[in-house]
């Protein structure tokens, strides 16, 4: 029985592992036709005023803040994501 159920499921994997690739692949390409540069630098605008205001900085530790702003917008041109692979 065992057997049965295990050669099921690898025939299963087997048949729908295209399908599946094929759908993630048409989810690509229609993202890339909505997202804009414009959406993804308000998006980082959007994640840096959350970790700015969740930080709760200190009026001492707010004069650090610039770098740590100029970092998280630097790691977000880095890792914008390639869409179109």
């Amino acid at each position: 029985m065992r057997k049965a159920i295990s050669a099921g499921m690898t025939a299963l994997a087997v048949i729908a592992a295209p399908s599946i690739t094929h759908a993630q692949g048409q989810f690509r390409e229609a993202v890339s036709e909505r997202v804009t540069a414009a959406d993804l630098n308000a998006l980082t605008d959007a994640r840096v005023a959350i970790v700015k205001s969740a930080l709760q900085l200190t009026p001492d530790q707010e004069k650090y803040w610039p770098a740590i702003e100029d970092a998280i917008r630097s790691r977000a041109k880095i890792g914008k994501p390639d869409w179109k692979v």
